[in-house]
């Protein structure tokens, strides 16, 4: 990352407004219709996005041909895209070719996807993956007099994972 203040550095979580306290935990049942978590870089910023961080945890345990620890893969799957004009605007980068399903899926996109065993009780299996954008190519750049926006979007029933979250970290240019 480029070498900043404290105040130019981004540690936040994708949420359902796109802004901080808004819902970051996807643990409901979004069947119905897509939603969208997200970040959307400030008007008159550039902002450099290096990384994404996911982390999944569940009482259930980690299997890599079931999502989270739910009993089955997701019907519609998971899709992180930039887009321009905010959550439901242009796409402009598709990030996830195929929509993400299962656990070992993940490993389709990043490499540092690492699941966790907890086995003294009670046991809590957790998955961390780190999706490092410059290290398969180039950083994402979000622009925000057009808005620009990174956008997860989900259409699953996520019922019964206890914590299932995203964090986008870098800079303000």
């Amino acid at each position: 990352m480029a070498n900043c203040s404290p105040d130019c550095m981004i540690f936040r979580f994708l949420s359902d407004t796109g802004l901080p306290g808004g819902v970051v935990n996807i643990i409901a049942n979004y069947s119905a219709t897509p939603k969208h978590f997200y970040y959307t870089a400030p008007t008159g910023k550039v902002v450099q996005i290096e990384r994404l961080i996911m982390l999944i945890q569940d009482l259930s345990g980690l299997n890599g041909n079931v999502y989270g620890g739910l009993a089955s893969a997701l019907t519609n799957g998971i899709t992180l895209k930039v887009k321009s004009g905010g959550p439901t605007g242009t796409e402009i980068l598709n990030l996830t070719e195929l929509p993400i399903k299962i656990n070992s899926h993940w490993k389709g996109y990043c490499h540092d996807a690492e699941p966790i065993a907890f086995v003294a009780p009670p046991q809590t299996d957790s998955m961390s993956v780190r999706w490092t954008f410059s290290k398969s190519g180039t950083p994402i750049f979000l622009d925000g007099d057009n808005q620009d926006t990174i956008v997860l979007t989900v259409q699953d029933n996520f019922t019964g994972i206890d914590i299932h979250r995203y964090q986008v970290q870098g800079v303000i240019l």
